[in-house]
């Protein structure tokens, strides 16, 4: 019966260890948004899309490309 428990404490220490290192070390960690500057000088609905114009101010421009993410 000791053993028995034995075994499932450590099963248990190890699935929680294996989580955690899951969770730091592999898992992706997910793009980290930076704000910048945005203006909109126009927008329409034209039927389930949303279209907008603006400009956008980056100081740095070593970007590849730039998403735009609406909340």
């Amino acid at each position: 019966m000791k053993k028995i428990i034995g075994i499932i404490c450590l099963l248990i220490v190890l699935g929680f260890g294996g989580y955690y290192i899951y969770i730091n070390y592999i898992a992706e960690q997910g793009i980290i948004p930076e704000e910048e500057i945005a203006s909109i000088s126009e927008y329409y609905i034209y039927g389930n899309h949303l279209n907008i114009t603006g400009s956008l101010e980056i100081d740095d421009m070593t970007y590849e490309n730039v998403s735009l993410t609406l909340y």
